[in-house]
């Protein structure tokens, strides 16, 4: 249902990447293209994107398995491959030059690092206007691991 409502959305490559993978926000923000192998589809979550007093680093996960590789579903890696062509178009427009691999996948028009307090704000404006439940985006990594109990997966 989430995923039907976000159709279109601006955040329904993120959303969709979130539930699949199970991500911190901060794990999401920092993903680059280099991080991303479509053909193994799997994504490896190196680093995260914190901000402080001082703006925005890259910074080591949570803990240290947190550095880790996930499989994705066939879904994901459909919404991966098109989120890249969306990336290399825009980046086109903008003048900004191809892509290269510290390319990150989900980032601001001109490529700049998305604040993870945005990307919570942008969250809850879309629950609003797109009638969706108030959870929050913290609520997503839940989804994917009540979705991995239910289909009886190892979450430990």
């Amino acid at each position: 249902m989430v995923i039907e409502k976000l159709a279109g959305h601006h955040l329904h490559d993120i959303v969709v990447v979130d539930i699949a993978a199970g991500l911190r926000r901060g794990e999401l923000l920092a993903l680059r293209l280099s991080d991303v192998d479509l053909d193994a589809a799997t994504i490896s979550v190196e680093r995260s994107l914190e901000e402080t007093k001082a703006g925005l680093r890259f910074k080591a996960p949570k803990t240290p398995q947190s550095k880790r590789t996930i499989v994705l579903p066939p879904n994901a890696v459909a919404v991966l491959r098109e989120r890249r062509r969306k990336v290399l178009e825009t980046r086109m427009a903008l003048r900004l030059g191809k892509p290269n691999a510290e390319t990150l996948l989900f980032a601001e028009p001109d490529g700049s690092p998305t604040p993870p307090r945005r990307l919570t704000t942008r969250w809850r404006e879309a629950c609003v206007s797109l009638d969706l439940p108030r959870v929050s985006f913290h609520g997503l990594l839940h989804t994917h691991a009540s979705m991995l109990i239910h289909d009886g997966g190892n979450v430990v």
